[in-house]
């Protein structure tokens, strides 16, 4: 594996990196931070558009930006998570580890695990029976994304976010259809 200032420098960050072999993750996370030497790694399945997405001994969580655009992004929520932190309802990542190369840009950053589970499609299919869970995470999000908008007013949300917000007024309005084409949208 290249040095890390090679790393940038010979591809759009971890674009032609595999998304399924955790070892050239890891490699370069040892380099930077050489106690997680004797770890295990996986790549999560949930690796997203924009990040690939490790998982450490199974208490870590490691983010690798696909792009330059996404690394100076990183580079950005590394400041702002740990601001946010205690400000909001549910707990966040809080940033503890991080790399970047020689030209200062982000090569990842690595946090505590979050309890719980992500609410893929299939994690929803399962809740959907589940009225009560539904109307718990529902609860939860409503009192989340709004504290998130009163914390970051000029923050740009995802596509994804005002899917949620669609599902979280049809909770509120009691429109059942409406809800599901909401959540089905975020996830």
């Amino acid at each position: 594996m290249p040095a890390a200032g090679d790393y940038c420098a010979r591809m759009d960050y971890n674009a032609g990196m595999p998304e399924r072999d955790a070892v050239p993750y890891l490699e370069l996370i040892v380099r930077h931070l050489p106690d997680f030497a004797d770890s295990q790694a996986r790549i999560l399945p949930a690796t997203g558009q924009f990040n690939t997405v490790l998982c450490l001994d199974e208490r870590w969580i490691f983010r690798f930006p696909k792009s330059s655009q996404v690394a100076a992004e990183l580079a950005h929520e590394l400041e702002l998570l740990p601001r946010l932190g205690s400000r909001l309802p549910l707990p966040i990542p809080q940033p503890q580890l991080s790399a970047f190369d020689g030209a200062g840009r982000a090569l990842f950053m690595g946090y505590a695990m979050l309890p719980g589970q992500p609410l893929l499609r299939e994690r929803y299919a399962q809740l959907k029976v589940d009225a009560p869970a539904v109307e718990r995470i529902a609860r939860d999000l409503a009192d989340f994304l709004p504290a998130l908008r009163r914390r970051l007013p000029r923050a740009r949300f995802y596509r994804g976010n005002y899917a949620l917000i669609q599902a979280l007024y049809a909770l509120r309005d009691n429109d059942q259809a409406e809800f599901e084409d909401g959540i089905r949208d975020y996830v």
